[in-house]
């Protein structure tokens, strides 16, 4: 919000009236949010201060936050590629997930580890049909997560799911 004659308040809301965001500068100062937030409606408010009446501009955008690193294919893990590595970022939102398939070429023991968290984030290893919960790490905080299995070759998923806040990360599934 620009060009304030006297002092007014912005604030966000969510469709159930939620203040998600204010911004609150004293005097003609600009106001500004700036919020990822997901698909949705959400509403502006203009509050002037005390007795204010002032005319003001508003100016509202928005772009596409990609969907973070989709469903990625680390390789296959042999002795030679060990570990397999990726990386990304989850927003902010307790539905933010990322996927990774990896292939296992020989029956042995494998380790997932997600670490160099900055919020909450699990991790979840699922069978080659994604659909069976094969094991997960649930720690709190930016402790980071490790599951240590064994497993028969195969193409497994590995799913790093947020906890509500954004997080960058670093994932890795290595032998041993």
């Amino acid at each position: 919000m620009t060009n304030l004659r006297q002092n007014a308040d912005v604030e966000l809301y969510d469709i159930d009236g939620t203040l998600l965001k204010r911004s609150a500068k004293g005097g003609k100062n600009n106001e500004a949010i700036n919020l990822d937030l997901e698909a949705g409606e959400y509403y502006v408010g203009v509050l002037p201060k005390g007795s204010a009446r002032t005319a003001y501009n508003l100016n509202m955008s928005a772009s596409t936050i990609p969907d973070g690193p989709g469903t990625d294919d680390l390789g296959t893990l042999d002795s030679a590629s060990d570990p397999l590595t990726g990386e990304g970022v989850l927003i902010a939102s307790s539905s933010s997930e990322a996927t990774y398939t990896f292939d296992l070429a020989e029956t042995d023991f494998v380790t997932v580890t997600l670490d160099d968290l900055r919020a909450n984030a699990n991790l979840e290893l699922y069978s080659s049909d994604g659909q069976q919960l094969l094991d997960s790490s649930n720690n709190s905080g930016t402790s980071d997560e490790e599951i240590k299995v064994f497993l028969e070759a195969d193409t497994y998923f590995v799913r790093v799911l947020g906890q509500g806040q954004p997080t960058s990360f670093d994932l890795s599934v290595g032998l041993g």
